[in-house]
């Protein structure tokens, strides 16, 4: 079971976006040297040459919704930037579904949230198999990959969401969303600590073991967007749930 090397850093309060940048940077500083900082199978620039970035609202504490997904991809126009950046506007893109979710629970439930993004890594690559397939196969990926995850972790248990919706499958492996135990006793599929069961009252999985995330329901999901992305009904069905959990917790 991979594990960090270093306890994670403590939870921030009034967490600001120049600590967090401080705190990758210094992760970047780490690896820079190693040989993680090559080229990827499409693109030359060196992994970590890219920097990093993240999406970051520090004026939201306690959102309606939190979605998680995985990282931002490499843009060529922007070869390197070391920055968060503000929630962009309302218009097409990978953003625009969560606007969607937040149209629909207003139209067809009056229930206006607030909401925010999380990456669960910074690093900036646009082929997720290079994560799965070079980075998460070898010790120090690993290790570069678990030092990422526990600033998001600081992240999610500094925001306490009310509700989680996790839709890509990495981010839920990454969020030991798949991790079991075997008959030895041994558990397999656990990077962040995280533990989960099904609550029959909400449908949906909730935190458990978790400190301050403790009873957080989370869904599961697909693609919000993207050629994979979910249907339409599906997508309706999610809104519902959405509305119908946070609901119980009024």
């Amino acid at each position: 079971m991979p594990k960090l090397s270093s306890p994670p850093p403590p939870v921030l309060e009034n967490m600001q976006a120049s600590e967090l940048v401080e705190q990758y940077q210094k992760i970047w500083d780490k690896y820079s040297t190693t040989p993680i900082n090559g080229p990827t199978k499409v693109e030359d620039t060196p992994l970590l040459n890219r920097g990093f970035e993240f999406q970051f609202d520090a004026e939201i504490n306690n959102p309606d919704v939190l979605f998680i997904g995985i990282n931002p991809s490499f843009q060529p126009d922007r070869p390197q930037v070391r920055q968060a950046y503000a929630k962009p506007k309302n218009g097409p893109g990978y953003f625009r579904p969560f606007y969607k979710i937040e149209e629909d629970l207003k139209a067809s439930y009056q229930r206006e949230i607030t909401w925010t993004q999380l990456d669960l890594l910074v690093l900036r690559e646009t082929q997720q198999p290079y994560i799965e397939n070079h980075l998460l196969k070898a010790k120090r990926g690993q290790d570069f990959i678990l030092e990422q995850l526990a600033v998001a972790n600081e992240i999610i248990t500094a925001l306490k969401p009310k509700v989680i919706v996790v839709s890509n499958t990495l981010a839920r492996e990454l969020m030991s969303g798949n991790s079991k135990q075997l008959v030895d006793g041994r558990e397999v599929g656990v990077w962040m600590d995280y533990k989960y069961e099904f609550d029959q009252t909400l449908g949906t999985e909730k935190m458990v073991q978790a400190g301050a995330l403790n009873g957080t329901p989370v869904f599961f999901t697909a693609m919000l967007s993207g050629q994979k992305s979910i249907d339409r009904g599906t997508f309706q069905r999610l809104v519902w749930h959405i509305d119908a959990v946070l609901g119980k917790g009024e």
